[in-house]
Parts: C-alpha cells; structure tokens; sequence
C-alpha cells in the first residue's frame, strides 16, 4: 500500500502540535529540504531515509553547528510527547523508532514500513500490512 502525506499535512501537523513553523519542499530524488522558522531566523536541512529496519527510520541530515544545536533543542522540545522514540547519533543521523512512540505504536504494529521517497508536494510511503 501506498500513503501519501503531503508536505502541508506535515508543516500543519508540526505547527499544530508543537507550535513550530516548518517549510518541506523537495530537494532531489531521495530528499528533502526543511527550512524552520524560529521568529526572524531560519535555519534549513536536507533530510532523507538512509535506512529503514522493522519501522526503525533512520535520517540522515546536513547542516551546520547551529543546526545540531536546533536538532537536539527541538528533540529536547518534543521528548515528552514522543517518549524515547527519537535518538541523535553522531549529530548528523536522527534514529525514530515508530515502535517506542505511544502515537505510532498502533501503526506499527499494523504495518511494515519498505520505503520512503520524496514527490514533488508529498512523501510517499510504501508499507505491507503485517
């Protein structure tokens, strides 16, 4: 099956919840680029899926020093809703673990996650049910 969650679904949810502004475009073939907004600064990131392993995602990203520093505030911002499901490796690899997350365990019980690839105004999701 494929779900697709395009990136206004993801910059409103992101908004909505955690009351902070994100812009998600698409910068190549395997990744995107995320520009967040903290009042008159703005600091961007490319993202993309570097592995995927029983709904273990692990993203790799580029960026400066300021971003790491970003990275780890906005993980420090959200642990309490998340839990233990987001970790920091070597500052440039976010491991989300969908299994340790109290909103995503359902989903992941349900579905085996195969791919995540970026489309012009969406991610697309490629998943088997278990």
């Amino acid at each position: 099956m494929d779900v697709i969650l395009t990136f206004e679904e993801l910059s409103d949810y992101v908004a909505r919840h955690y009351g902070k502004r994100i812009d998600l475009t698409r910068e190549g073939e395997f990744s995107i680029r995320a520009v967040y907004h903290a009042g008159l600064l703005s600091q961007s990131v490319s993202l993309r899926v570097a592995a995927i392993d029983d709904n273990c995602l692990t993203i790799a990203f580029k960026g400066g020093v300021l971003l790491s520093m970003l990275v780890k505030g906005f993980r420090g911002a959200i642990n309490d809703k998340l839990g233990a499901g987001i970790l920091i490796y070597k500052n440039n690899f976010l491991i989300i673990d969908l299994k340790v997350i109290p909103q995503a365990q359902a989903i992941a019980s349900a579905i085996k996650i195969r791919e995540i690839t970026p489309s012009d105004t969406s991610l697309i999701i490629k998943a088997d049910l278990k």
